[in-house]
């Protein structure tokens, strides 16, 4: 194999016959040299050959820097940047004497994705911590008060409401502009049913509720059940989560016979974008009438 040939002024590759360097412009030889001497009158050193790819690990460094800077003040772009950093790298011409910005430039590349990545993660993981605490407190921090013959809750004046009638122990409320749009919903549904009592309510529950999942909330599964009281009263619940639109449900059947209505059976649903909800909040500012 034939010793590549470099320029003497920049010690650069260079194409063999050739009068100028393609990288320097150093004059080579005196006379103008035609390919192996064959009358095509072709100048071999107009044959282009690509020499700015010898820059590359040099940018590669800069894009590096850059990619670390930007990934602590804006991940994704630093992101981008430490990318396009290990593309130069890798992609540059491969010798000696830029060897060393070839690895400086794919080490600091790599930082700056890691960092990128790294900040990306800790943004997500707040912005979901502080949506949870939000969801946890903001019943705590009602000033409104909701009445119906069955019970009193303290909304937030932040909630909205769908479709409220007077006299009428339903309820649906909503954390957001619109109820397609909410990041909470809570619905209230009050019913008679003369087969149920605190003795078979498990099992009249959760025959219920998983029937109800299955039929009407596609692509959530269950992930835990249990007997529970609700404001000191008999109920069941069935927590259930759906990972692709991350939002998580709990349907609970409480039983309270009333004297003062003729409901015995109320169904209370929440839905919020989480991994995991339960009824706590609204259990601390709910009142039977």
């Amino acid at each position: 194999m034939s010793e590549e040939k470099l320029c003497p002024n920049c010690n650069e590759p260079i194409e063999d016959g050739a009068i100028y360097c393609g990288n320097c412009g150093f004059k080579l030889l005196t006379q103008a040299p035609y390919s192996n001497g064959q009358n095509n009158f072709v100048p071999t050193y107009s044959k282009t050959k690509i020499y700015h790819r010898k820059h590359w690990p040099s940018y590669s460094v800069i894009f590096g820097l850059v990619g670390v800077a930007s990934s602590l003040i804006i991940p994704i772009v630093g992101l981008i940047v430490g990318i396009l950093a290990i593309i130069l790298s890798t992609s540059s011409i491969n010798n000696k004497s830029n060897k060393k910005y070839r690895i400086a430039g794919l080490v600091i590349g790599i930082i700056a994705i890691i960092i990128a990545i790294t900040f990306i993660v800790i943004s997500v993981s707040h912005n979901n911590s502080l949506n949870k605490k939000d969801t946890q407190t903001i019943l705590n921090n009602a000033t409104v008060y909701v009445t119906t013959p069955c019970y009193e809750i303290k909304f937030s004046t932040l909630f909205n409401f769908s479709n409220r009638k007077k006299n009428s122990c339903n309820l649906i409320a909503y954390y957001g502009p619109k109820l397609s749009q909410a990041s909470q919903i809570y619905n209230i549904e009050a019913t008679y049913n003369s087969a149920v009592n605190s003795n078979n309510l498990d099992n009249f529950a959760q025959n219920a509720i998983s029937q109800d999942i299955a039929t009407n909330l596609k692509g959530f599964r269950e992930l835990s059940n249990n007997s529970t009281i609700f404001e000191g009263s008999r109920a069941y619940y069935i927590t259930a989560y759906n990972p692709n639109t991350d939002n998580s449900i709990i349907e609970e059947m409480v039983y309270h016979p009333s004297l003062n209505t003729n409901y015995n059976i109320y169904i209370i649903v929440r839905s919020e974008i989480s991994k995991s909800t339960n009824l706590n909040s609204l259990e601390s500012a709910f009142i039977w009438q």
